[in-house]
């Protein structure tokens, strides 16, 4: 683990510490902000050492990826219904075609951190966004443009009806073997060298825990994350070349 890790790795565990004691103390819900896959693996973790259950993670929407952790009493049931989540829906022409990133660049600019956002859903017309409750009123109020296009912005009273998230593409790659390093290298199109370097470095992620292993082999069903790359599945082992080279089909997340 980086310093750099070991020093989210703390912020995270000081974090959930105090959303523990917070819920003890007023015997009531506690929720921290928006978490990443990755920190929600190492949380399971902390809680895992502290010895408490009863929690639950959730993002405004069943399978969110970003998602709020909840600590409720241990007297009590925990539920979804608890958790201070807003979706806003994002309205404008359908004529343009703005990206999650452009909704991510807006809402940052206004001075709103990465943690108190969770999931960004687009579609051609609509985004929604779901936000920290607290924050709903201001984004309403202080949001009329993404980039140079107008919007409207309202709180979404139906989750039922969300922007369909998108398929991962599948493609296929042939690569040396099916070590960590090998498919890093495959998937970013370096060298073995500094893919090996991208995972000493903390920037890759397998199912969701940094992994600094180059020679851990993967199997169908893991997902992988290469910071500034994007997120994989390992898919279908479908043979070798007639050089001995490994062909899998990987889906990729755009």
């Amino acid at each position: 683990m980086s310093v750099e890790e070991k020093h989210a790795y703390a912020l995270l565990e000081a974090k959930i510490d105090d959303t523990l004691y917070l819920s003890e103390q007023r015997r009531a819900p506690c929720f921290t902000s928006f978490l990443a896959l990755e920190e929600q693996a190492a949380a399971k973790g902390i809680l895992k050492q502290a010895h408490f259950e009863n929690y639950l993670f959730y993002g405004g929407y069943e399978k969110s990826e970003r998602a709020v952790l909840g600590i409720f009493p241990k007297e009590q049931q925990y539920s979804s219904s608890f958790f201070p989540i807003t979706p806003l829906a994002f309205m404008y022409r359908q004529a343009y075609n703005l990206s999650h990133r452009d909704f991510l660049g807006a809402l940052m600019s206004c001075g709103i951190k990465r943690e108190a956002l969770g999931d960004i859903l687009t579609e051609p017309g609509r985004a929604v966004v779901f936000v920290k409750e607290e924050l709903s009123a201001y984004i309403t109020a202080q949001i009329q443009k993404v980039g140079n296009i107008g919007v409207s912005v309202s709180v979404l009273k139906n989750t039922d009806r969300l922007p369909p998230i998108k398929k991962p593409e599948e493609k296929f790659y042939t690569m040396a073997s099916v070590r960590l390093d090998s498919v890093v290298s495959a998937l970013t199109g370096l060298s073995r060298d500094k893919g090996a370097k991208l995972i000493l470095a903390g920037n890759v992620f397998l199912n969701h825990q940094c992994r600094q292993n180059v020679s851990m082999h993967l199997k169908q069903g893991d997902t992988l994350s290469i910071r500034g790359y994007g997120k994989y599945i390992i898919g279908d082992y479908t043979g070798l070349t007639k050089k001995g080279r490994v062909k899998l089909v990987i889906k990729q997340y755009r």
